[in-house]
């Protein structure tokens, strides 16, 4: 760790406070828009913004590769300050037009400011850091979701408006943060290729899909990535309905709390397991670590699409935590290999298709429910992962094979 450049560390734990923020903030909005409005109009509103939030950042990925990466960030960090502030105002107010307004703003600023602070990172890690980079920052990943919807649970009810206003605070002091200690990494504006913007923004994206290797590696990471989603639509609305309720420990057990302690058992994995699993694995063989990696966690997740007895859930639980802790960061790492160093931005935008598709997806499996057995989307499903984990390992290590 402190062989690592400030401009790391400063990305490191300034992602992690906006992502503690935001998920202890965010979850909440479909409740609270349900009790201002009424539930139809915030699944309608909320789906929405998740397609602003996307084409934002196709936009943003295509600025990040012609302007400096910290200008960048700072005005949509700035921005995306004030508006969290508008947004607290809005609720203490209880005007539900200025909220409306101010979410989409949140929205535009965030995802302008997220492909920059992931340029930045890539552009300051070098071949002998980056693995244990992307290793952290996954772990922080996982510990400010765990930590933000604890806190989120606690006091959204009665201080939500202070959430809003403590958000603002700390996004506003990371602001200025970036401002004075970050330092710029991609200093030259580049020109546009084509006069008309639309046109040269196309163009930048056209380069991209032409990268096949680049494209295939976004599909198999799309296929895994809807595994894990999955559990939060398919699994979960199986879990309500089928699940039997049960005493475990004096505890009184439904299917909707069964569903709540598979999200704590995988955080706890990965929160006290990240840098132990990595002491074993570094001995190893990658593409043999890899592998194993991607085995053990569409094992997991496939039992998690069928199972009703809850010994079983967690064991598909584990499996899928410590697989997913397995192959993340070794992907992550190895990806970067693939990503020129001047299409940075248009590349990770592209790449942010992987988790939009897989949530879509994800939905769309919950259509399955009342047609098909659980048993019969477990195997299928677990084809699939295969498939997608096939995919992912041969683009990274064996492309000249295809």
């Amino acid at each position: 760790m402190n062989s690592l450049s400030f401009n790391i560390h400063i990305r490191l734990w300034g992602g992690f406070v906006n992502r503690l923020i935001s998920s202890a903030i965010f979850p909440f909005m479909a409740i609270y828009l349900s009790n201002i409005i009424n539930v139809k109009f915030s699944s309608i509103f909320l789906t929405s913004v998740v397609v602003l939030s996307f084409i934002v950042n196709v936009v943003s990925g295509y600025l990040i590769d012609r302007l400096p990466r910290k200008k960048v960030l700072i005005i949509s960090s700035y921005s995306e300050a004030f508006s969290l502030l508008l947004l607290g105002v809005s609720i203490y107010y209880a005007e539900a037009y200025i909220f409306l307004t101010s979410y989409i703003l949140y929205t535009l600023f965030s995802s302008f400011r997220r492909p920059s602070l992931t340029a930045l990172i890539q552009d300051s890690v070098n071949d002998q850091n980056r693995e244990l980079v992307f290793r952290i920052d996954y772990w922080l990943i996982n510990l400010s979701l765990a930590l933000g919807t604890f806190l989120g649970g606690i006091l959204y009810e009665n201080y939500k408006v202070y959430l809003f206003f403590a958000a603002f605070i700390s996004t506003f002091t990371l602001s200025l943060i970036y401002t004075f200690f970050i330092s710029e990494t991609y200093e030259f504006m580049q020109q546009k290729k084509k006069k008309n913007i639309v046109v040269d923004l196309l163009s930048s994206y056209r380069d991209v899909l032409k990268d096949k290797r680049f494209v295939l590696l976004t599909l198999g990471m799309l296929i895994l990535f809807s595994g894990e989603m999955s559990t939060y639509s398919y699994v979960a609305v199986r879990l309500a309905h089928d699940f039997t309720p049960i005493n475990i420990f004096s505890l009184n057990v439904s299917g909707v709390t069964m569903f709540s302690y598979i999200g704590v058992i995988n955080t706890l994995i990965v929160v006290l397991f990240t840098f132990s699993i990595e002491a074993v694995t570094k001995k190893i063989n990658q593409q043999s670590v890899l592998i194993m990696g991607l085995l053990i966690y569409c094992i997991g997740y496939s039992i998690n699409f069928t199972a009703n007895i809850w010994w079983i859930l967690v064991i598909g639980t584990i499996a899928a935590s410590f697989g997913e802790l397995i192959y993340a960061p070794i992907t992550n790492s190895k990806m970067l290999d693939l990503i020129p160093f001047n299409k940075r931005g248009s590349y990770n935008a592209f790449y942010s298709l992987s988790s939009t598709g897989a949530e879509f997806v994800s939905r769309l499996t919950i259509l399955l429910y009342p047609i098909v057995s659980s048993l019969v989307v477990s195997l299928v499903y677990f084809i699939i992962l295969c498939i997608g984990s096939l995919i992912v390992y041969f683009s990274l290590y064996k492309w000249r094979v295809l």
